[in-house]
């Protein structure tokens, strides 16, 4: 999955950098739009797939998303606020039947380097 572009910084234009893994359950049409890319389903089906746009793997540990939102350091929060405004970008249409995308993964802010913890689920299954 290719990042949207985030900002111009000297000249060069910087984007999100992430490695996810999507896994869940849709049990009727299901489109997931993200940046750049899309992934679509029909009928009864387990979901797997990766969404990745940097070449090598995020595998350091990093701050939780929802940590690095709330940090008082204001570098930290605005690179929190860059990953966080890109997964809104992402949106998940059904037509009909229930569905559970879960997003597992890092998200690396590259002005900044700070990696993010991802772990997000988009549903509409009944509370």
């Amino acid at each position: 999955m290719e990042s949207c572009t985030q900002c111009t910084n000297n000249g060069y234009v910087d984007s999100i950098q992430y490695s996810l893994t999507a896994d869940g359950h849709a049990d009727g049409q299901l489109g997931v739009e993200f940046p750049n890319g899309k992934f679509q389903s029909n009928g009864d089906v387990d979901l797997l797939f990766e969404i990745e746009n940097d070449t090598t793997k995020l595998l350091s540990s990093g701050l939780t998303l929802e940590k690095g939102l709330a940090a008082n350091d204001l570098k930290e929060r605005e690179a929190a606020e860059k990953v966080s405004d890109e997964l809104g970008k992402i949106t998940i249409t059904s037509l009909d039947g229930h569905y559970l995308v879960h997003l597992k993964g890092y998200a690396k802010e590259p002005v900044t380097g700070l990696v993010f913890m991802i772990d997000k689920t988009y549903t509409n299954l009944p509370q």
